[in-house]
């Protein structure tokens, strides 16, 4: 659906390229979504495999190219993700997280609690943002 939305919104949609669940060397599908100069990239490389796909563009001048402007909806938002990539995380992005230390107002106190047990269980200031996903494949923090 997304391609057909940006379609109609008059956004060109470039030819796809992809990766499988077995790629590990995205150099070739960055270098062809490279060649084509893309004003932005909508991607859904998820976890791991987008910490791979990040180390192996950033030197190949990938982010700075689309200035950043990758939209991916794998939940590489976290802070996980941004702690593991450090310095290489590509800031800017547009992705999703599920994301339990921020809190705006009127945090419960509840809540507050359950943030000092997954920091002291993560062993993290930030937390863990799989603390709070919805997966068929329950997490387990050990309290």
């Amino acid at each position: 659906e997304v391609e057909k939305t940006l379609k109609a919104a008059k956004v060109t949609v470039l030819p796809r390229e992809k990766g499988t669940d077995k790629t590990t060397d995205w150099k070739a599908v960055l270098t062809k979504i490279r060649g084509k100069k893309p004003d932005a990239v909508f991607c859904d490389v998820f976890g791991g495999d987008f910490a791979t796909l990040v180390k192996q563009a950033t030197p190949l001048g990938y982010f700075k190219m689309i200035q950043n402007r990758l939209i991916d909806g794998g939940e590489v938002g976290t802070v996980d993700m941004a702690e593991a990539l450090g310095a290489d995380y590509p800031f800017g992005i547009i992705s999703d997280a599920y994301d339990p230390v921020v809190w705006g107002e009127g945090e419960p106190p509840e809540h507050k609690e359950y943030v000092e047990k997954l920091k002291k269980a993560m062993k993290s200031e930030n937390g863990s943002g799989w603390a709070m996903g919805s997966s068929p494949t329950p997490m387990w923090v050990p309290w």
